[in-house]
């Protein structure tokens, strides 16, 4: 037979537990830049989400797979054809060529301003949200708009997490073994293959501090009136969680 002392912990747990339950929270998913394999990897977290009677929108370039009761979606551009005018990825890396996406810096700063004249973007302002979920890879852009909504953020990455990813919240990297995600490398490094890690994980800083964020941080302050924000990677220190898609050998 249960205690008094027991049944009164249980009591007020159940009361206190009570008021959450059934309770809905509505979440916002967030990818001005997105492909058809980076959503896959996330895309059934938010329908289970929304399954389970939660308001979900997804802002983000690729349509869902399935719809669903609960999920609304803002479209950014169209993804299929805009990709279709890159070179084909995977027969660069066949052919031993690395791709540089920050070569590719003026399409982002593009798909950044297009989404951001979208009036369903504009409108989610007005709108309050209990979470912001975000994809990590080329979407800096969208930070803006996240410290405007002042809410719960959560970092999505579809990959391993990015070494700039890791740093902002305090994590470290030794590029020794752990490979930049444009190296192609394994965390199984030969001396050679460190050393040009080692060079990739500088030129990505390099970059991103004086160059991409900058860039980002400029079109966001632009189009939501207000040059007070701060550069996505202040902003990317804001972050409860992180969601990674990876298992690195």
């Amino acid at each position: 037979m249960c205690s008094p002392r027991y049944l009164l912990i249980l009591i007020i747990g159940v009361t206190l537990t009570l008021p959450y339950l059934g309770s809905s929270e509505k979440i916002l998913s967030l990818a001005f830049v997105a492909t058809r394999s980076h959503k896959i990897t996330y895309e059934p977290l938010l329908r289970e989400l929304a399954s389970r009677g939660h308001e979900v929108t997804v802002v983000s370039p690729i349509p869902a797979t399935k719809k669903v009761k609960n999920l609304r979606e803002i479209f950014t551009f169209d993804a299929d054809a805009q990709f279709a005018k890159l070179p084909d990825l995977f027969k660069s890396k066949e052919a031993g060529e690395e791709p540089n996406p920050f070569q590719m810096v003026d399409m982002f700063k593009t798909f950044c301003e297009q989404s951001y004249d979208l009036p369903e973007v504009m409108a989610l302002l007005d709108e309050k949200f209990d979470l912001v979920m975000v994809e990590s890879v080329f979407n800096e852009c969208a930070f803006g708009l996240i410290h405007k909504l002042n809410t719960s953020l959560v970092i999505v990455s579809p990959l391993v997490v990015p070494s700039w990813t890791s740093a902002a919240l305090g994590g470290f990297s030794p590029p020794s073994f752990v490979p930049n995600i444009f190296s192609g490398f394994t965390d199984r490094m030969t001396f050679y293959q460190r050393l040009l890690n080692f060079a990739s994980e500088v030129l990505v800083k390099v970059l991103r501090k004086f160059y991409f964020n900058p860039a980002m941080a400029e079109i966001y302050r632009n189009k939501l009136n207000d040059s007070t924000i701060p550069l996505p990677d202040e902003i990317l220190k804001n972050a409860s969680l992180v969601i990674s898609n990876s298992h690195l050998r």
